[in-house]
């Protein structure tokens, strides 16, 4: 094992965490934890298990995320089972989560909304927070509420409501205090979409037409009809994209506009309040 581990720069040269990710895929191929590969760094491979490390290293050369390749990705200090049905969670999303609760600091009966659940971080993790909140999860790909139901049922949360709909469609039980998304805000000739990671993912989660901001002004649209007067719509949106989100929320008479920056101080987060 110790060769492969130290090998591990010339395997996997395009990773800038390539030696994290020769110990993820023998974890993998051998079905051990990390302690294990710490305690018998000499152990030597078995040709199936050396077959399977060989290719889980090729489809991680190729680009595939880590994250598929395991079967989950960390959010909020949660596991969240994913494939390629669903969109990887990011830490930056966490800056909604984080929003949701500073906004709404008391655990009162409230009506949450999150449009395009994908993976369901957002919604379970406010509901690991906020026990009495009644949240409804919506996403129009019912492969994606597969994945979210069985990462309730792996979180032990059944408060969340899963509900197959584009965008508010389908929400007929308003009004709801709290909207939050993270929708597809990628424009179709970005150049990041020509990363190898990128290929794996549900093109649907990502891109979004009129330069990526067509889903995000559907959104502000569709919720100011949804909300209570006075609840809030939570939207993450791309780094270059704040003034065009609040000049949307402006147009519908929002109030109280404001944008906040991710770690990297990028524009990441725009929220308002329905009057």
């Amino acid at each position: 094992m110790q060769d492969f581990l130290n090998a591990a720069v010339f395997l996997l040269p395009d990773s800038d965490t390539a030696r994290l990710d020769v110990e993820i895929a023998l974890k993998i191929a051998l079905n051990v934890d990390q302690g294990y590969l710490y305690a018998h760094p000499e152990q030597m491979l078995l040709s199936d298990e050396k077959n399977n490390l060989i290719e889980l290293l090729g489809q991680r050369k190729a680009g595939k995320p880590m994250a598929y390749l395991i079967g989950y990705q960390e959010f909020w200090s949660l596991d969240f089972k994913v494939n390629e049905a669903v969109l990887i969670p990011r830490q930056e999303t966490e800056l909604l989560v984080e929003l949701a609760l500073k906004l709404f600091p008391q655990h009162d009966l409230l009506k949450v909304a999150d449009l395009g659940t994908g993976s369901g971080a957002i919604a379970l993790s406010l509901a690991t927070e906020r026990s009495a909140w009644q949240i409804t999860a919506t996403d129009i790909s019912e492969n994606a509420l597969t994945i979210a139901r069985l990462n309730a049922e792996q979180l032990g949360v059944s408060s969340v409501r899963f509900l197959r709909s584009n965008w508010c469609d389908q929400l007929v039980d308003g009004p709801y205090d709290l909207v939050i998304s993270n929708p597809p805000y990628i424009a179709q000739n970005d150049t990041h979409l020509q990363m190898p990671s990128m290929r794996y993912e549900p093109r649907k989660a990502l891109i979004a037409e009129q330069d990526g901001l067509a889903d995000l002004a559907i959104i502000i649209q569709q919720a100011k009809g949804l909300l209570n007067s006075g609840g809030y719509l939570l939207l993450e949106h791309g780094y270059n994209q704040g003034q065009s989100v609040r000049e949307l929320f402006v147009q519908h008479r929002y109030q109280m506009i404001e944008t906040r920056q991710d770690l990297s101080s990028k524009d990441r987060v725009t929220f308002a309040r329905k009057k």
